[in-house]
């Protein structure tokens, strides 16, 4: 995308991602130099009104307090004619590997319902055509992606004894069936046989003349 716009700038909150971004791009092989990262909210984009020919946002408002605020502020940045283009999943299309052994099941559909609850918007992908609609966009379109998921590394479950602290707490699951699940799923992932997925709503709408 790069090579084909005169400037492209990246936004983020975080300075630890935004020093990752410019890390990854001094390994690109394609001239930079029109590529710039910036520190700010999505709620206060430091750019005039009409500034940009095309916005796209990744995986951005399930976190969000206030995501129509959030399409209304990159609305303002972009030009009339212009488009903006949104992908963010649905938390309730996960699917984990399992051996459908029962605790494993129930350890699973846990898993499922604490990530429905630390998610802020984690049903937003489906959400996001008529959040697009609302605040005036024309033009939308609506495609799904499946993200695929062959290894830990690829997936939530890097992480899963921190993703399966909440349901432990509240009591949703043990110990034992904590243990059990992740010592099943590291046996998965040994032997190749570790799959999870993930539906991606890639939402497009251009804004109004």
């Amino acid at each position: 995308m790069a090579s084909q716009c005169e400037r492209v700038v990246g936004l983020d909150l975080s300075s630890v991602f935004l020093q990752r971004a410019n890390e990854h791009k001094t390994n690109w092989t394609q001239d930079t130099s029109n590529v710039t990262f910036i520190q700010g909210s999505v709620y206060d984009v430091p750019f005039a009104d009409s500034f940009f020919h095309a916005c796209r946002m990744d995986r951005v408002m399930q976190h969000l307090d206030e995501p129509q605020r959030a399409i209304l502020e990159l609305l303002r940045v972009l030009k009339p004619g212009a488009r903006l283009v949104v992908g963010e999943p649905d938390w309730d299309t996960l699917i984990l590997s399992c051996d459908f052994e029962p605790d494993h099941v129930a350890v699973a559909d846990a898993l499922r319902a604490s990530m429905r609850t630390v998610i802020k918007n984690p049903y937003i992908g489906r959400q996001l055509p008529a959040l697009f609609r609302q605040c005036g966009l024309k033009q939308t379109t609506c495609s799904i992606h499946v993200c695929h998921m062959h290894t830990k590394d690829e997936s939530i479950l890097y992480s899963l004894p921190q993703a399966l602290a909440l349901p432990l707490r509240k009591g949703a699951i043990t110990k034992r069936q904590m243990n059990d699940y992740i010592k099943m799923v590291d046996d998965f992932a040994g032997t190749g046989a570790f799959y999870a997925s993930l539906n991606l709503f890639v939402v497009s709408g251009v804004k109004a003349d």
